[in-house]
């Protein structure tokens, strides 16, 4: 499908730094009572259209030809304990397969899982009494962090929540997700100035660092730590949707050939309704700079900085464009960035001042 810049201009990236709503942080009283009985059983009607759902997703996966292929059902996240919240929170639903009846390879096998779970909760629109339903695929020898687990298809709790009231420390998790918005406003201002690529190259990387966030906050603080708390805040104030759009639109933009000098400068205006578009100017880069052995003149005009990429010096960003049919401003990131896969672009001499 072609994306037209008439499509870019009327997208809802924007630059993001909406409030964030602590509250909806908090502890309840109780555990969800949309959902749950007073006794801590999932309300009958409910477990049914969960256990469907789970059941219309297993078919989705095709793995009919496995015998018993789903352990359990489970019910995670927010959901099931007491940090609940309307307008917020997801049932979770996890399917519990043993990875290792179905291939050797649990890597590869975890990759696709989490492809086609993307792919189907997608193409779903699934709602139970206002809460939005997801389903995922968790390996039996998976830790999953979740401060209650409810199994579905055995009405019972595989781990019970405690309710706790959270120690929120809202300067920490308001500068994770600044650092996050501030890496995005930056590609941003790369996407409306046409560097496709360069805009590309960075929401791959964000949503890398986005990834870290959640990891280690798992396994540094838990679920409610800061990290995972502010992973949990970029989701539900929809900035991650948002980094989504704008790497579809970075790569469509990268690829599509024939677009006039008009309709690449409409780009440029990419922004939200509510905002007008307004712009960051204060991109930086970042990294550090390394002194390197003599360099071979491979021509061109030298801006007084060499570089090595791939093994090859060169005196200049306008020799390496020339080379390597990449952008200046794609090689210049991926020589700032700190991230372990473009350790192969490297600065190795710093120009004089004048």
């Amino acid at each position: 499908m072609k994306v037209f810049i008439s499509e870019i201009h009327q997208s809802t990236i924007s630059l993001l730094s909406e409030e964030i709503d602590y509250n909806a942080f908090k502890a309840k009283d109780k555990l969800c009572p949309y959902i749950f009985q007073p006794n801590g059983q999932l309300i009958k009607e409910v477990r049914k259209a969960l256990l469907e759902t789970a059941e219309n997703f297993y078919a989705f996966l095709q793995f009919d030809w496995l015998e018993n292929g789903v352990k359990d059902i489970w019910l995670v996240g927010s959901m099931a304990g007491y940090n609940w919240s309307e307008g917020y929170s997801d049932i979770d639903v996890h399917l519990i397969m043993k990875y290792k009846e179905i291939t050797d390879n649990e890597s590869l096998l975890s990759n696709d899982l989490w492809a086609l779970k993307s792919l189907y909760n997608k193409e779903h629109d699934i709602q139970i009494k206002g809460f939005n339903v997801e389903v995922f695929v968790q390996d039996i020898n998976e830790d999953i962090k979740s401060d209650g687990i409810y199994s579905i298809l055995r009405q019972t709790w595989v781990r019970k929540p405690v309710k706790r009231e959270l120690n929120i420390n809202k300067r920490k998790i308001g500068s994770f997700v600044s650092q996050i918005e501030q890496k995005i406003e930056k590609a941003l201002k790369e996407f409306r100035s046409n560097n496709f690529n360069n805009a590309l190259d960075m929401t791959e990387d964000i949503k890398e660092d986005v990834m870290k966030l959640r990891s280690n906050g798992l396994k540094e603080e838990g679920e409610f730590g800061a990290k995972n708390l502010a992973f949990k805040a970029l989701r539900r104030n929809g900035t991650l949707d948002k980094l989504n759009r704008l790497e579809t639109l970075s790569f469509d933009n990268e690829v599509s050939i024939g677009k006039t000098p008009k309709e690449n400068l409409s780009s440029s205006k990419v922004g939200d309704k509510k905002t007008g578009g307004k712009q960051d100017n204060s991109l930086q880069t970042i990294g550090k700079r390394k002194e390197g052995k003599k360099i071979e003149n491979k021509g061109g005009y030298n801006d007084g900085i060499a570089y090595s990429i791939n093994g090859i010096n060169f005196t200049s960003l306008r020799a390496a464009e020339k080379k390597l049919g990449l952008s200046k401003s794609t090689i210049e990131y991926r020589v700032n960035s700190e991230l372990p896969k473009w350790q192969a672009f490297k600065k190795i001499t710093q120009g004089n001042k004048n």
